[in-house]
């Protein structure tokens, strides 16, 4: 029988050899701690002088484990990263917050770990320029609100970057009126910014707030507000002095209407305040008063005499406290006397109009300009004979007053001119004397007889 060589177990041999050459791990990695960029942190971007938007985070490992409690040194090229230390959690990451440099262009970081292969860690950013920016109104404006006081809602501004934050912008706030608190504040991560605004003392329509911000686009912005008068302080009236009625037979001087103001502690007028009206004391009566101020803050009333003669006072008082002002007033009898009214001589004796009275020789006539300024009172001229000498009679003043001597009978006129020389300035106004131009008021008459009329008329 043949006999031959097995070759079994040299077969057996080499897949074996094989078989352990296919069991062999090539990934399995070096011993000892490695360190590595986590995906996403590096290569970020944003504008210069802000945080990116991911943190800087690095991964620790050991024999391909993650490793907890590994320090991790962080450096940077710009700007600053907090901390500026950090151990790895449980997942072997550690991370920094990297607030990049203020100046435009690439900067680095480093991640160090102490005996770590691959240690430092280089991370790369671009600070990117800070682009174009929007400011816009928000909230607080055309507002109504009360003098000296702040204003119920915060004036509010938006500024709009287009970066990936639009926080840490400087808005400065200027008051043209009042004050602002703060005078500049800066905008919150969603861009807005906010003051407070207390209101000037005047009452106005249109305080004004300029709000500006360095390089926006709609800055600067204006905000305006309505300033509204105080609560009402005080009355004031608006005549000083006291005043006069004189009082005739048949015929009374009217007073100038009672005007007083009611204004608040800032001097504002205050409208719509109610007010009462009272005689305190003396021979006059109200004939007819306002219950509350006017849009200009005023209150008004007519008196009247209510006697012969006598010294008066009218009160006005603000409804609901004691703050008051009283106007005196005198009532005097004048027995012969011409009051020019509503463009006519009147008698205080008799009523007429045209004037026409008795008087006795030695009798002294006075007239009385009651249609205006005093000040711009006509003159009275005498016509025919027998005449006033010297004519004519100023009532420039007010009042003139001549004594008849020689019984007859006069005739007389009021008359303006056209003098210009003696023009007198007031409120603004030019008020000039008037002399010769041929507008007359009626003819008045005054006859003159040797004996005492008494009270009649003719």
């Amino acid at each position: 029988m043949p006999m031959f060589t097995s070759s079994r177990p040299i077969v057996l041999l080499a897949v074996a050899a094989v078989a352990l050459a296919g069991c062999s791990d090539s990934t399995r990695p070096e011993p000892g701690l490695t360190a590595s960029a986590v995906s996403g942190s590096d290569g970020q971007s944003t504008i210069a002088g802000v945080a990116l938007p991911l943190p800087l985070r690095v991964l620790v490992q050991e024999d391909g484990a993650p490793k907890e409690g590994v320090m991790v040194t962080w450096t940077v090229s710009a700007g600053t990263v907090t901390p500026a230390s950090s151990l790895t959690d449980a997942s072997g990451i550690g991370a920094t917050s990297w607030t990049l440099g203020s100046t435009p262009g690439p900067m680095s970081a480093t991640a160090t770990v102490s005996g770590a292969k691959d240690s430092p860690v280089t991370f790369s950013a671009a600070a990117l320029s800070r682009p174009g920016m929007v400011a816009s109104i928000a909230g607080g404006d055309r507002q109504t609100g009360r003098v000296g006081a702040p204003l119920l809602a915060q004036l509010r501004v938006r500024v709009q970057t287009f970066g990936p934050t639009n926080a840490g912008v400087t808005v400065f706030w200027s008051p043209t009126d009042g004050h602002a608190t703060p005078i500049s504040s800066v905008t919150d991560s969603s861009g807005y910014a906010t003051t407070s605004w207390t209101l000037d003392t005047v009452a106005q329509d249109d305080q004004r707030m300029v709000v500006r911000i360095n390089g926006a686009e709609g800055s600067p912005l204006a905000f305006t507000a309505r300033a509204l008068p105080g609560p009402a302080a005080g009355v004031i009236p608006m005549m000083r002095g006291s005043q006069t009625s004189v009082v005739g037979a048949a015929y009374a001087t009217p007073f100038a209407p009672l005007l007083a103001v009611v204004v608040d502690q800032y001097g504002n007028r205050v409208p719509g305040q109610q007010v009462t009206w009272s005689v305190v004391n003396g021979p006059v009566h109200i004939v007819s008063a306002n219950g509350a101020t006017d849009n200009d803050g005023m209150v008004g009333a007519q008196v009247a005499p209510d006697g012969p003669s006598g010294a008066a006072s009218v009160q006005v008082t603000e409804s609901g406290s004691n703050r008051s002002a009283t106007f005196a007033l005198t009532v005097t009898p004048l027995e012969h006397f011409v009051a020019w009214v509503n463009s006519a001589f009147t008698s205080g004796a008799n009523g007429s109009k045209p004037a026409v009275d008795t008087i006795a020789v030695g009798t002294t006539m006075t007239w009385l300009y009651l249609d205006g300024d005093p000040y711009d009172g006509p003159e009275i001229s005498s016509e025919g004979t027998p005449s006033f000498s010297p004519p004519p009679l100023d009532l420039y003043y007010g009042q003139a007053s001549f004594t008849f001597t020689t019984p007859g009978t006069y005739s007389y006129t009021g008359a303006y001119s056209s003098d210009l020389e003696a023009g007198y300035t007031t409120r603004g106004t030019l008020l000039p004397r008037l002399i010769g131009d041929g507008r007359r008021l009626r003819c008045a008459t005054t006859r003159i007889t040797d004996r005492d009329p008494g009270s009649g008329s003719t």
